[in-house]
C-alpha cells in the first residue's frame, strides 16, 4: 500500500494524466493512476489500437466506489420532483443505464483482453490449420508412396526380362 501510495502521492489533472506519455510513464512502472473503471479501460483501448502495446495490470478491486446522483436545482415545483422520480425509477428498474455501462464496457475491453492469460478452451477454428497441414502431409506421403511403389515395379520388370 504504502508503494502504491508513493506513486499517486502528487495529484495531476485528468487531462494530463490520460496522455500518451504519461501512459508510457504507468508501462514503464514510473506512475500509477487511479481513475474511473470504464473510463481508464477506454482510454487504454486507445493507446493499444494507437501503440500495439498493453503492458498494464488493472486491479480488480476499486480504491474508491462511487455512486452516480443526480442533483436538482432546489426550488423546482413538487410535481416536477414526482415526475422526474417516477421517470428515474422507471429508467433504474428497466436498466437502461446499466444496459448503456454494459454496453460500453464490453467495447472498452480491448487491451484487457488482448492481455489476458486464463487459458480458454480451443474450437475447430483453432485446429483448421492443424488438420489442413496434417491433410497435406498425408497427400504428400501417399505420393511418395505410389512414386516408390511405381520405381520398385519397374525394377522388378527389368530384372524379370
Amino acid at each position: 500500500f504504502r508503494a502504491a501510495w508513493n506513486y499517486i502521492s502528487h495529484n495531476m489533472p485528468r487531462s494530463e494524466a490520460f496522455q500518451d506519455r504519461t501512459l508510457r510513464y504507468v508501462e514503464s512502472g514510473k506512475y500509477c493512476i487511479i481513475h474511473g473503471h470504464l473510463i481508464f479501460k477506454s482510454r487504454i483501448k486507445e493507446f493499444f489500437k494507437k501503440y500495439g502495446t498493453c503492458n498494464f495490470h488493472l486491479s480488480e478491486k476499486y480504491f474508491y466506489p462511487f455512486s452516480l446522483p443526480i442533483i436538482l436545482h432546489k426550488q423546482d415545483t413538487d410535481d416536477f420532483y414526482e415526475t422526474f422520480n417516477l421517470g428515474i425509477t422507471r429508467l433504474v428498474e428497466a436498466d437502461i443505464a446499466g444496459k448503456w455501462f454494459k454496453s460500453d464496457l464490453e467495447t472498452s475491453n480491448l487491451c484487457t483482453s488482448y492481455s489476458d492469460t486464463t487459458p480458454k478452451p480451443l474450437g475447430l477454428q483453432h485446429l483448421y490449420g492443424v488438420l489442413v497441414v496434417w491433410l497435406v502431409g498425408m497427400l504428400f506421403g501417399a505420393a511418395i508412396f505410389f512414386v516408390e511403389i511405381l520405381t520398385k515395379r519397374r525394377k522388378f520388370a527389368g530384372l524379370q526380362i
